[in-house]
């Protein structure tokens, strides 16, 4: 006899939100829901499209504001990479720079606490 088991919950995948990525240094986590909520307001569109795009070969295009299929074959950066680690950069390289005005201004946009030790 053959048993078939479903081992679809076996396996973490960030759209199914049972992934966060974090820094322990720093003290910050997330899961994608935080940047698909944010920028699903940001850019109009639907909060759980973002959800299934955000972790995928996936791009968004400024000139046409939709999301597009296709990142890697037409070389450009994943929906990851442009709103979550871009955004997690700009944070990272203000603070480093002195940019606490900044800093501060990314966060917010964001909605993302930074406590006033981390800009010091």
């Amino acid at each position: 006899h053959s048993v078939d088991v479903d081992d679809e919950s076996l396996y973490f995948e960030p759209e199914k939100e049972n992934v966060v990525f974090a820094s322990a240094q720093d003290g910050w986590a997330f899961g994608i829901r935080q940047f698909a909520d944010t920028f699903a307001q940001k850019l109009n569109c639907n909060q759980s499209v973002l959800m299934k795009t955000l972790w995928g070969d996936f791009y968004y295009n400024p000139s046409t504001k939709k999301i597009m299929k296709g990142a890697h074959a037409k070389n450009k950066k994943p929906l990851f990479v442009q709103f979550v680690l871009e955004s997690l950069w700009a944070v990272y390289n203000s603070v480093y720079d002195g940019d606490t005005e900044k800093a501060e201004k990314i966060a917010t946009s964001l909605k993302v606490k930074v406590l006033p030790r981390v800009l010091k």
